[in-house]
């Protein structure tokens, strides 16, 4: 894609990016664990969620349900995916169509045509490398979240470039048989007329138009100065938005290529970088209670971490050195550097001078104190257990 063609109807070009300028998670699970054919992303540009009706006792609501998803006086009922008709436990006979939809980069996250509501719906089964079940803690958490990261927007501490999509509510199905629910997601209000980026396809292939340079590249042309422009404007507020959430807030966000997305201006300068997926943080009660904040979290245990864990600093490792800076700053470092003939050390080493400079006092005890970053290693992973099987590398690039 180029990116005049990103200045016209900016918010269809985001579904094509979602879909089509996508190479998939780095851990070749994307094509091994997928959905149907007729609702996979690659293959379909909209397709039409399933609506299951129920007596109003068998669904509980939580947060903010907009009027397009509320219950009449004695029936409710609920969205989910179409692949769940095929599943045996699946017993159900009282539904039907619902809203037409089209799939991000995955099936299970979807954007109602038309509107700037996005559904994410429980999944029968694996995508990728986990089971995409959605239950009250999950949903619960995206809420809690939500509220934290509304009350620290309105702070003057918050980094300028920082926003979010708001999971405001959604509901889940009382089936101990089936996992059905789903979480309601608005766009932001102050970044709905710009043009949106996922991470991911900033370094991605455009599948339709393989000849086309990479999007990253096609907007560092744009800028005069574009090492400066990647470090102060990409890089270093990548970062920023991460430690603020931790520090100030102790949400640890999932900041990976996936999560995170990019509103640009009709001219390509940098405005806003936004985060999804908000139940995916993790909750750092110890940071919450240092700084004397909430930490009795109605979705706890779920997603909820303290010093005394055994994973403690390597879950901090695994969210920043992995999610952010392996699956995001890198392979877009990565990109540029290929391009221009560079030597990806030039910014690592501004990143990681920036990162000790204005955090170093702080980092102490927060990451773990062997000098290794540490990840998952590429299986698939059992999200029933808290216990993971990390792999340490020696020297953190970004640290």
């Amino acid at each position: 894609m180029l990116l005049n063609d990103l200045l016209k109807e900016p918010s269809e070009k985001l579904n094509y990016l979602e879909r089509i300028v996508n190479d998939g998670s780095k851990s070749g699970f994307t094509s091994i664990h997928t959905t149907s054919k007729e609702t996979c992303p690659l293959f379909c540009d909209s397709f039409a969620i399933k609506k299951l009706f129920c007596n109003k006792q068998e669904i509980v609501s939580y947060g903010e349900i907009p009027d397009f998803c509320k219950a009449n006086s004695t029936t409710d009922w609920l969205y989910f995916h179409p692949d769940w008709i095929n599943q045996p436990s699946f017993k159900y006979s009282d539904i039907s169509d619902g809203e037409s939809v089209t799939p991000t980069s995955s099936s299970r996250t979807v954007r109602i045509i038309n509107t700037d509501y996005y559904i994410k719906m429980s999944y029968p089964g694996k995508l990728g490398r986990l089971v995409r079940n959605l239950d009250s803690c999950h949903l619960l958490s995206s809420i809690e979240n939500t509220y934290i990261l509304n009350t620290t927007k309105s702070t003057t501490k918050v980094p300028e470039k920082f926003e979010f999509m708001p999971e405001i509510g959604g509901k889940i199905l009382l089936d101990s048989n089936n996992s059905l629910g789903y979480v309601i997601r608005k766009t932001p209000e102050d970044v709905k007329n710009m043009i949106i980026i996922p991470g991911f396809s900033l370094f991605s292939k455009d599948k339709m138009h393989y000849d086309d340079l990479f999007l990253i590249i096609q907007i560092v042309k744009l800028k005069s100065d574009y090492i400066n422009w990647i470090l102060h404007e990409l890089c270093y507020p990548l970062v920023d938005i991460f430690f603020y959430c931790a520090f100030t807030e102790g949400i640890i966000l999932e900041m990976h290529s996936q999560n995170v997305l990019f509103a640009f201006d009709q001219n390509f300068n940098l405005r806003k970088i936004i985060i999804r997926d908000l139940e995916s943080a993790d909750r750092d009660l110890s940071i919450r209670s240092k700084n004397k904040q909430f930490i009795n979290f109605e979705s706890s245990p779920y997603k909820c971490i303290k010093m005394s864990d055994y994973d403690y600093h390597k879950r901090h490792s695994l969210m920043y050195d992995h999610k952010l800076c392996e699956y995001l700053i890198d392979p877009l470092l990565d990109c540029i550097s290929e391009h221009y003939n560079l030597d990806i050390a030039i910014f690592r080493d501004n990143i990681k001078r920036y990162v000790q400079k204005k955090y170093g006092e702080e980092l102490i005890g927060f990451f773990p104190d062997d000098r290794c970053w540490y990840k998952y290693p590429n299986t698939e992973i059992d999200r029933k257990t808290r216990l993971r099987p990390f792999i340490g590398y020696e020297n953190p690039f970004y640290r």
